[in-house]
């Protein structure tokens, strides 16, 4: 039996929409999925056709050399930008047509509920 500590690694499977994702997450909706992403800034294509799909149990992050758009999706995800086209979709829901305040709600209140529920606290 792992102790809390332990993570117990599953194998890497398709996800139906061509990512791959750990089998432990097949049958829910990804926390986060990003679908041919992208933003122009006056004609330049700042990013193009971004795609990532995470997972509610992993763990990821973005890395690249300087310039290569890591910020800007960054804050494309956040809706500081809003992109030209393409699709985010945060724990199933579009965030297309949500402000920033809208998104960060969606993105963090869920975990705080959850978080106060195991502590024995009770949200509104």
């Amino acid at each position: 039996m792992p102790s809390k500590f332990e993570f117990n690694k599953g194998k890497m499977v398709p996800y139906p929409s061509g990512a791959i994702v750990p089998d432990r997450d097949l049958g829910q909706r990804p926390a986060l999925e990003c679908i041919h992403l992208g933003i122009e800034f006056g004609g330049l294509k700042a990013v193009d056709d971004f795609s990532l799909t995470i997972g509610k149990t992993e763990i990821a992050g973005l890395i690249g050399p300087n310039g290569a758009g890591k910020t800007t999706v960054f804050n494309l995800l956040t809706k500081v930008y809003q992109p030209t086209h393409g699709t985010i979709l945060l724990d199933g829901e579009d965030t297309s047509g949500k402000s920033v305040y809208q998104v960060n709600r969606m993105a963090f209140m869920p975990r705080l509920r959850l978080y106060a529920r195991s502590m024995g606290f009770t949200m509104a």
